[in-house]
């Protein structure tokens, strides 16, 4: 996975995963990227009120990088609804909050997902319907204030990579997490019946923590 950190800021969210020409994820700070975007990109970013143009700016500008950086030429990346529509040579995610933006790119997995989350976002009285009993009872015995953020970007991240393939969105309980604090990744258990032939393919799940941000990362072979 080759990373491109435009901020020195974001440098502490890198992952030393297995290094890949196929997959990029380049991670850039929130500002006003319009110039870098491309296409009928432009057009919807003046019709975005400027904190949310911003955001998505950020995100399209790590997304072109991310495609470059795998060999694509970049692209327009258009939408539906709020859901990326990317070309059939290759996969990927964007996230965005109102202080960080990233993207992820592959052309040889078969899906691909990341998110950030702020940290202390998640509270208990959402617990009930974001995380299943298993879950509930894990993040009972933590003492770590990211362990819920961790939870909830890690599931983001996994709906990114596997709509794509599903073709549908994907309730917050049809996944289980399971995150292993010593290795910084987690591991993804699907419980819906027509998830049954993604279960048989090999998801990895990464995540860091800087800033009072989170990152989680997903890769689905």
């Amino acid at each position: 996975m080759r990373w491109l950190i435009e901020d020195d800021v974001l440098q502490p969210f890198f992952q030393p995963v297995l290094e890949s020409e196929e997959t990029s994820v380049a991670l850039v700070v929130v500002r006003d990227h319009f110039d870098q975007l491309l296409g009928g990109e432009k057009t919807r970013f003046c019709k975005m009120p400027s904190s949310r143009a911003k955001e998505f700016s950020s995100g399209r500008h790590a997304a072109h990088l991310a495609q470059n950086a795998v060999g694509l030429k970049p692209i327009e990346i258009s939408s539906e609804g709020r859901v990326p529509i990317w070309p059939g040579n290759h996969v990927g995610a964007i996230t965005h909050d109102a202080k960080y933006a990233g993207s992820i790119v592959s052309t040889h997995l078969k899906g691909v997902g990341l998110d950030f989350e702020r940290i202390g976002r998640i509270k208990p009285k959402l617990h009930e319907k974001l995380f299943t009993d298993s879950e509930k009872n894990w993040l009972s015995q933590q003492a770590r204030l990211e362990a819920s953020t961790i939870m909830f970007s890690a599931k983001e991240s996994v709906y990114k990579s596997v709509y794509p393939i599903l073709k549908r969105y994907v309730g917050f309980l049809e996944v289980e997490i399971i995150v292993d604090w010593a290795r910084e990744t987690f591991d993804v258990q699907y419980k819906a019946e027509d998830m049954t032939e993604i279960s048989k393919c090999e998801t990895n799940g990464f995540w860091s923590v800087s800033g009072g941000h989170v990152l989680t990362i997903v890769e689905v072979r």
